[in-house]
Protein backbone atom coordinates (compact mmCIF):
# COMPACT_ATOMS: atom_id res chain seq x y z
CA UNK A 1 0.00 0.00 0.00
CA UNK A 2 3.15 2.44 0.92
CA UNK A 3 5.34 0.95 -2.01
CA UNK A 4 4.29 3.77 -4.61
CA UNK A 5 1.89 6.96 -4.80
CA UNK A 6 -0.23 4.38 -7.34
CA UNK A 7 -0.78 2.09 -5.12
CA UNK A 8 -4.40 3.46 -4.64
CA UNK A 9 -6.66 3.51 -7.14
CA UNK A 10 -8.06 5.69 -9.35
CA UNK A 11 -10.26 8.42 -8.12
CA UNK A 12 -14.02 7.49 -8.77
CA UNK A 13 -14.51 10.98 -10.87
CA UNK A 14 -11.84 9.80 -12.95
CA UNK A 15 -13.54 6.70 -13.65
CA UNK A 16 -17.28 7.63 -14.12
CA UNK A 17 -15.98 10.48 -16.59
CA UNK A 18 -14.42 7.63 -18.45
CA UNK A 19 -17.50 5.62 -18.01
CA UNK A 20 -19.80 8.47 -19.55
CA UNK A 21 -17.03 8.20 -23.19
CA UNK A 22 -19.90 6.19 -24.19
CA UNK A 23 -22.59 8.32 -24.82
CA UNK A 24 -20.17 11.34 -25.42
CA UNK A 25 -17.18 10.49 -27.96
CA UNK A 26 -17.24 13.33 -30.02
CA UNK A 27 -16.22 13.51 -33.25
CA UNK A 28 -12.23 13.70 -34.19
CA UNK A 29 -9.04 11.49 -33.65
CA UNK A 30 -5.46 12.22 -32.83
CA UNK A 31 -6.69 15.27 -30.45
CA UNK A 32 -8.58 17.40 -33.04
CA UNK A 33 -11.92 16.48 -30.98
CA UNK A 34 -14.22 19.00 -28.38
CA UNK A 35 -13.04 16.53 -25.22
CA UNK A 36 -9.20 17.33 -25.95
CA UNK A 37 -9.51 21.01 -26.56
CA UNK A 38 -12.13 21.45 -23.30
CA UNK A 39 -9.01 19.76 -21.60
CA UNK A 40 -6.31 22.03 -22.97
CA UNK A 41 -7.93 25.02 -22.57
CA UNK A 42 -8.75 24.30 -18.60
CA UNK A 43 -4.90 23.42 -17.88
CA UNK A 44 -4.16 27.16 -20.00
CA UNK A 45 -6.88 28.71 -17.97
CA UNK A 46 -5.36 27.12 -14.39
CA UNK A 47 -2.04 28.26 -15.27
CA UNK A 48 -2.47 31.59 -16.82
CA UNK A 49 -0.98 30.51 -20.13
CA UNK A 50 -1.78 31.96 -23.92
CA UNK A 51 -4.43 30.42 -26.05
CA UNK A 52 -1.23 29.08 -27.72
CA UNK A 53 0.98 27.22 -25.33
CA UNK A 54 1.20 23.76 -25.86
CA UNK A 55 -0.52 21.11 -23.86
CA UNK A 56 0.65 17.75 -24.44
CA UNK A 57 -0.88 14.45 -22.99
CA UNK A 58 1.07 12.04 -22.07
CA UNK A 59 1.20 8.28 -20.49
CA UNK A 60 3.61 8.98 -17.83
CA UNK A 61 6.01 11.28 -16.18
CA UNK A 62 9.13 9.47 -18.04
CA UNK A 63 7.32 10.38 -21.50
CA UNK A 64 6.97 13.90 -20.32
CA UNK A 65 10.33 14.33 -19.27
CA UNK A 66 11.81 12.66 -22.78
CA UNK A 67 9.61 15.03 -24.61
CA UNK A 68 10.70 18.56 -22.20
CA UNK A 69 14.54 17.38 -22.77
CA UNK A 70 14.35 16.84 -26.96
CA UNK A 71 12.53 20.47 -26.81
CA UNK A 72 15.06 22.07 -24.73
CA UNK A 73 18.58 20.79 -25.49
CA UNK A 74 17.72 20.18 -29.51
CA UNK A 75 22.15 19.68 -29.76
CA UNK A 76 24.05 16.89 -28.75
CA UNK A 77 26.75 18.92 -27.47
CA UNK A 78 24.24 20.50 -25.03
CA UNK A 79 23.91 19.03 -21.51
CA UNK A 80 21.32 18.87 -19.15
CA UNK A 81 21.52 18.93 -15.23
CA UNK A 82 19.69 17.87 -12.01
CA UNK A 83 19.99 16.23 -8.75
CA UNK A 84 22.36 13.59 -8.57
CA UNK A 85 19.42 11.42 -7.38
CA UNK A 86 16.70 12.68 -9.57
CA UNK A 87 14.36 10.32 -11.25
CA UNK A 88 15.54 11.74 -14.91
CA UNK A 89 19.00 10.18 -14.22
CA UNK A 90 18.35 7.47 -11.74
CA UNK A 91 15.02 5.75 -12.52
CA UNK A 92 14.14 6.19 -16.32
CA UNK A 93 16.12 3.53 -17.45
CA UNK A 94 18.33 6.19 -19.85
CA UNK A 95 15.71 8.27 -21.17
CA UNK A 96 16.58 11.60 -21.48
CA UNK A 97 20.13 10.30 -22.96
CA UNK A 98 18.57 8.38 -25.15
CA UNK A 99 18.30 11.37 -27.52
CA UNK A 100 22.13 11.57 -27.15
CA UNK A 101 22.71 14.54 -24.06
CA UNK A 102 24.69 13.46 -21.39
CA UNK A 103 23.10 14.50 -17.44
CA UNK A 104 25.39 16.34 -15.07
CA UNK A 105 24.94 15.55 -11.76
CA UNK A 106 24.31 18.10 -8.98
CA UNK A 107 25.05 18.11 -5.09
CA UNK A 108 21.65 18.81 -3.08
CA UNK A 109 20.33 18.61 0.33
CA UNK A 110 17.41 16.71 1.08
CA UNK A 111 16.72 16.38 -2.45
CA UNK A 112 16.93 20.34 -3.30
CA UNK A 113 19.15 21.49 -5.99
CA UNK A 114 22.72 23.85 -4.61
CA UNK A 115 21.97 26.67 -6.85
CA UNK A 116 25.30 28.37 -5.99
CA UNK A 117 26.85 25.10 -6.68
CA UNK A 118 25.31 24.55 -10.38
CA UNK A 119 26.15 28.15 -10.96
CA UNK A 120 29.88 27.63 -10.66
CA UNK A 121 29.86 24.06 -12.54
CA UNK A 122 27.77 26.19 -15.40
CA UNK A 123 30.61 28.61 -15.21
CA UNK A 124 33.57 26.18 -15.06
CA UNK A 125 32.30 24.04 -17.94
CA UNK A 126 31.56 26.91 -20.52
CA UNK A 127 34.92 28.01 -19.97
CA UNK A 128 36.57 24.83 -21.70
CA UNK A 129 35.42 23.62 -25.19
CA UNK A 130 36.21 20.22 -24.20
CA UNK A 131 32.87 19.80 -22.30
CA UNK A 132 29.39 19.52 -23.18
CA UNK A 133 27.49 23.13 -22.51
CA UNK A 134 25.14 22.88 -19.46
CA UNK A 135 21.73 23.34 -21.74
CA UNK A 136 18.90 23.12 -19.24
CA UNK A 137 18.24 22.75 -15.88
CA UNK A 138 15.53 19.80 -14.84
CA UNK A 139 13.79 20.69 -10.99
CA UNK A 140 11.60 18.10 -9.44
CA UNK A 141 8.96 19.43 -7.31
CA UNK A 142 8.44 18.15 -5.01
CA UNK A 143 12.10 16.49 -4.98
CA UNK A 144 12.85 12.71 -4.38
CA UNK A 145 12.92 12.94 -0.81
CA UNK A 146 9.67 14.44 -0.49
CA UNK A 147 10.43 17.96 -0.03
CA UNK A 148 9.18 20.84 -1.96
CA UNK A 149 10.74 23.98 -2.73
CA UNK A 150 9.66 27.48 -1.52
CA UNK A 151 8.58 30.66 -3.52
CA UNK A 152 12.21 32.20 -3.15
CA UNK A 153 14.03 29.27 -4.03
CA UNK A 154 11.64 28.95 -7.55
CA UNK A 155 12.64 32.50 -8.09
CA UNK A 156 16.27 31.72 -7.75
CA UNK A 157 16.06 29.33 -10.58
CA UNK A 158 14.85 32.08 -12.78
CA UNK A 159 17.27 34.27 -12.18
CA UNK A 160 19.93 31.66 -12.87
CA UNK A 161 18.31 30.78 -15.96
CA UNK A 162 18.25 34.21 -16.91
CA UNK A 163 22.02 34.76 -15.94
CA UNK A 164 23.42 31.74 -17.40
CA UNK A 165 21.07 31.15 -20.57
CA UNK A 166 19.85 27.70 -19.30
CA UNK A 167 16.23 26.22 -19.99
CA UNK A 168 14.08 25.39 -17.17
CA UNK A 169 12.29 21.84 -17.02
CA UNK A 170 9.82 20.81 -13.90
CA UNK A 171 9.94 17.50 -12.93
CA UNK A 172 6.27 17.80 -11.23
CA UNK A 173 5.37 14.95 -11.33
CA UNK A 174 4.36 15.24 -7.69
CA UNK A 175 3.54 18.60 -8.71
CA UNK A 176 0.27 18.84 -6.69
CA UNK A 177 1.74 17.86 -3.04
CA UNK A 178 4.25 20.57 -3.40
CA UNK A 179 1.96 23.05 -4.61
CA UNK A 180 -0.44 22.26 -1.45
CA UNK A 181 2.80 22.13 1.19
CA UNK A 182 4.57 25.52 0.68
CA UNK A 183 0.83 27.15 -0.80
CA UNK A 184 2.24 28.38 -3.29
CA UNK A 185 0.12 30.65 -6.12
CA UNK A 186 0.42 30.71 -9.64
CA UNK A 187 3.43 28.04 -10.10
CA UNK A 188 4.53 28.32 -13.74
CA UNK A 189 5.15 31.81 -16.12
CA UNK A 190 6.10 33.63 -12.34
CA UNK A 191 9.33 31.32 -12.11
CA UNK A 192 10.42 31.05 -15.54
CA UNK A 193 9.97 27.48 -16.78
CA UNK A 194 9.57 26.73 -20.16
CA UNK A 195 8.07 23.14 -19.83
CA UNK A 196 6.49 21.58 -16.64
CA UNK A 197 5.23 18.39 -16.02
CA UNK A 198 1.56 18.39 -14.44
CA UNK A 199 1.41 14.90 -12.59
CA UNK A 200 -2.17 14.05 -12.11
CA UNK A 201 -1.54 10.06 -12.52
CA UNK A 202 0.04 10.17 -8.63
CA UNK A 203 -2.81 11.91 -7.01
CA UNK A 204 -5.69 9.83 -9.05
CA UNK A 205 -5.62 9.79 -12.63
CA UNK A 206 -5.73 6.72 -14.33
CA UNK A 207 -3.10 6.99 -17.13
CA UNK A 208 -2.21 10.62 -18.00
CA UNK A 209 -0.02 13.15 -17.02
CA UNK A 210 0.45 16.25 -18.87
CA UNK A 211 3.47 18.13 -20.08
CA UNK A 212 3.09 21.90 -20.58
CA UNK A 213 5.26 24.36 -23.19
CA UNK A 214 5.09 27.81 -22.22
CA UNK A 215 7.00 29.21 -25.48
CA UNK A 216 4.07 28.88 -28.62
CA UNK A 217 7.06 27.93 -30.65
CA UNK A 218 8.70 25.62 -29.13
CA UNK A 219 5.09 24.37 -28.23
CA UNK A 220 4.68 23.88 -32.16
CA UNK A 221 7.91 21.87 -32.27
CA UNK A 222 6.61 19.29 -30.01
CA UNK A 223 3.65 18.92 -31.07
CA UNK A 224 4.40 18.47 -35.12
CA UNK A 225 7.52 16.42 -34.27
CA UNK A 226 8.35 15.03 -30.98
CA UNK A 227 5.00 14.22 -29.67
CA UNK A 228 4.29 12.08 -32.64
CA UNK A 229 7.80 10.46 -33.23
CA UNK A 230 7.69 9.22 -29.74
CA UNK A 231 4.35 8.00 -29.98
CA UNK A 232 2.56 9.59 -27.42
CA UNK A 233 -0.17 10.84 -29.85
CA UNK A 234 -2.89 9.00 -29.29
CA UNK A 235 -5.54 8.20 -32.36
CA UNK A 236 -8.16 8.13 -29.29
CA UNK A 237 -7.38 10.97 -27.16
CA UNK A 238 -10.73 11.92 -25.77
CA UNK A 239 -9.75 8.66 -23.24
CA UNK A 240 -6.79 11.01 -21.83
CA UNK A 241 -8.55 14.48 -22.33
CA UNK A 242 -11.71 13.52 -19.87
CA UNK A 243 -9.42 12.50 -17.17
CA UNK A 244 -7.41 15.81 -17.01
CA UNK A 245 -10.69 17.98 -17.51
CA UNK A 246 -11.86 15.47 -14.06
CA UNK A 247 -8.53 15.81 -11.90
CA UNK A 248 -9.14 19.54 -12.84
CA UNK A 249 -12.33 20.39 -11.76
CA UNK A 250 -12.66 22.15 -8.90
CA UNK A 251 -8.84 21.08 -7.88
CA UNK A 252 -9.44 17.89 -7.35
CA UNK A 253 -5.93 16.52 -8.02
CA UNK A 254 -5.07 19.50 -5.49
CA UNK A 255 -7.68 18.25 -3.17
CA UNK A 256 -6.28 15.07 -3.13
CA UNK A 257 -2.16 16.14 -2.98
CA UNK A 258 -3.86 17.64 0.12
CA UNK A 259 -5.53 14.79 1.36
CA UNK A 260 -2.17 12.28 0.93
CA UNK A 261 0.18 15.07 2.37
CA UNK A 262 -1.63 15.07 5.76
CA UNK A 263 -1.83 11.00 5.74
CA UNK A 264 2.23 11.48 5.48
CA UNK A 265 2.41 13.74 8.36
CA UNK A 266 -0.29 11.13 10.23
CA UNK A 267 2.22 7.93 9.09
CA UNK A 268 5.23 9.79 10.49
CA UNK A 269 3.82 10.92 13.78
CA UNK A 270 1.99 7.17 14.65
CA UNK A 271 5.41 5.45 14.05
CA UNK A 272 7.17 8.02 16.19
CA UNK A 273 4.51 7.74 19.11
CA UNK A 274 4.03 3.82 18.81
CA UNK A 275 7.33 2.90 17.97
CA UNK A 276 9.67 5.27 18.50
CA UNK A 277 10.94 4.85 14.63
CA UNK A 278 11.73 8.45 13.35
CA UNK A 279 11.99 10.40 9.98
CA UNK A 280 15.28 10.48 8.18
CA UNK A 281 14.30 13.36 6.38
CA UNK A 282 11.66 16.65 6.53
CA UNK A 283 8.39 15.29 5.78
CA UNK A 284 7.46 18.02 3.61
CA UNK A 285 4.77 16.03 1.25
CA UNK A 286 3.52 12.68 0.99
CA UNK A 287 6.86 11.03 1.77
CA UNK A 288 8.41 9.57 4.36
CA UNK A 289 11.48 8.14 4.74
CA UNK A 290 12.49 5.94 8.09
CA UNK A 291 15.45 3.39 8.76
CA UNK A 292 15.24 0.32 9.75
CA UNK A 293 17.29 -2.78 10.14
CA UNK A 294 18.03 -4.84 7.18
CA UNK A 295 15.73 -7.83 7.36
CA UNK A 296 12.89 -5.24 8.62
CA UNK A 297 13.40 -3.70 5.00
CA UNK A 298 13.45 -7.33 3.21
CA UNK A 299 10.17 -7.80 4.85
CA UNK A 300 8.52 -4.56 4.43
CA UNK A 301 9.52 -4.93 0.50
CA UNK A 302 8.01 -8.10 0.26
CA UNK A 303 5.09 -7.51 1.73
CA UNK A 304 4.75 -4.26 -0.82
CA UNK A 305 5.09 -1.94 2.42
CA UNK A 306 8.00 0.34 1.43
CA UNK A 307 10.32 0.82 -1.44
CA UNK A 308 13.66 0.03 -0.03
CA UNK A 309 16.41 3.16 -0.64
CA UNK A 310 19.52 2.10 0.26
CA UNK A 311 21.13 -0.91 -0.26
CA UNK A 312 19.92 -3.33 2.70
CA UNK A 313 23.47 -4.68 3.80
CA UNK A 314 25.53 -1.52 3.47
CA UNK A 315 26.13 -1.25 7.18
CA UNK A 316 25.31 -2.90 10.31
CA UNK A 317 22.09 -0.07 11.82
CA UNK A 318 19.84 -0.26 8.90
CA UNK A 319 18.67 0.82 5.85
CA UNK A 320 16.43 3.10 4.77
CA UNK A 321 13.33 2.74 3.70
CA UNK A 322 10.48 5.20 1.81
CA UNK A 323 6.72 4.79 2.37
CA UNK A 324 4.42 7.06 -0.38
CA UNK A 325 0.83 8.06 1.09
CA UNK A 326 -1.67 8.47 -1.50
CA UNK A 327 -5.05 10.03 -1.60
CA UNK A 328 -6.88 6.87 -0.77
CA UNK A 329 -4.98 6.52 2.19
CA UNK A 330 -6.69 5.67 5.33
CA UNK A 331 -6.48 5.71 8.91
CA UNK A 332 -6.95 1.70 9.03
CA UNK A 333 -3.81 1.56 6.48
CA UNK A 334 -1.99 3.47 8.32
CA UNK A 335 -2.71 1.33 11.42
CA UNK A 336 -1.88 -1.91 9.53
CA UNK A 337 1.15 -1.01 8.80
CA UNK A 338 2.11 -0.18 11.53
CA UNK A 339 1.09 -3.04 13.83
CA UNK A 340 3.07 -4.86 10.93
CA UNK A 341 5.96 -3.03 11.40
CA UNK A 342 5.81 -2.99 15.41
CA UNK A 343 5.58 -7.34 14.72
CA UNK A 344 8.59 -7.37 12.26
CA UNK A 345 10.89 -5.20 14.87
CA UNK A 346 9.57 -6.44 18.04
CA UNK A 347 7.98 -9.92 18.21
CA UNK A 348 10.38 -12.22 15.92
Amino acid sequence: MFAADYYGAPHQNVLNAIGSLASNWGRGAYGGDELTRVAQHAVRERFGLCDDAGVFFVPTGTAGNLLATATLVPHPWQALMCVENAHMTKYEAGGPESRGHKIIPLPHKHGKIDILRARGIVHAMRQDTHQVNPGMLAVANATELGTAYKQKELYAFGQFATDCNIRLHMDGSRLGYAMMATELPEIFRSYGFDTLMLGLTKVGALDVDVLIVADPVLARTVAVYYHKQCGYTRARMQGAAVQVSAMLQDDLWLKNASRANQMAVYLRDTLWKRLRVDAAYPVETNALFVKVPPKVAQALKEGGWAYIWTDPWENDDGCVVRFMTSWATTDEHVDELRAFLEQEMFHK
